[in-house]
């Protein structure tokens, strides 16, 4: 009888759009956004933003335009820096499925990776080399905590998302489960 647990949880979300530019990304206000929502779920787990990135997992929006790939890392590195950056496994479903379709599944991956343990890798080769010293995942198990997940539309709208795996140590009741 009763419930089934809930597979994961929305732990905090957060939305923009700065109208920065018709078609290009402002990765300072990516940050923004994306900075504004790491540190209430960090806040809420008592962990710091490193601990947090070594128990993340990135669904990257890699569109596989190299202007908002670059622009996608410069946000994170501005929120992470370099070091924690390097530290959390880095995946997505676009560069095997194309844009139009990834969209649609990217949040199935998220929940369904945390409550499975296991997420897809992502094909690295034409990667810009400047993401050389970044973990991909290769895909297969993983004990990451957290997903972070990022869609970015033209003019900088932003919506990022924080899944995790079981209830949130200080906001239990707050975020809804999936």
């Amino acid at each position: 009888g009763g419930e089934p647990p809930p597979l994961a949880r929305i732990a905090d979300m957060g939305i923009g759009n700065s109208a920065f530019h018709g078609t290009r990304i402002d990765p300072r206000h990516v940050a923004t956004v994306i900075e504004k929502v790491v540190k209430r779920v960090a806040f809420a787990e008592n962990i710091s933003l490193a601990a947090f990135a070594s128990g993340a997992i990135y669904i990257a929006h890699a569109s596989g335009t190299a202007l908002c790939e670059s622009a996608e890392i410069d946000a994170l590195e501005r929120v992470f820096g370099r070091e924690a950056l390097r530290r959390i496994a880095i995946t997505g479903t676009k560069r095997l499925t194309g844009h139009c379709m990834s969209v649609g599944i990217e949040d199935a991956v998220a929940v369904a990776g945390l409550a499975a343990g296991v997420f897809p890798g992502t094909p690295v080769d034409g990667l810009d080399p400047q993401f050389g010293d970044l973990l991909f995942h290769a895909g297969g198990p993983s004990e990451r905590r957290y997903v972070m997940r990022l869609s970015l539309g033209f003019g900088s709208q932003v919506v990022f998302v924080v899944y995790s795996r079981g209830l949130l140590a200080a906001r239990a009741a707050s975020g809804p489960a999936i």
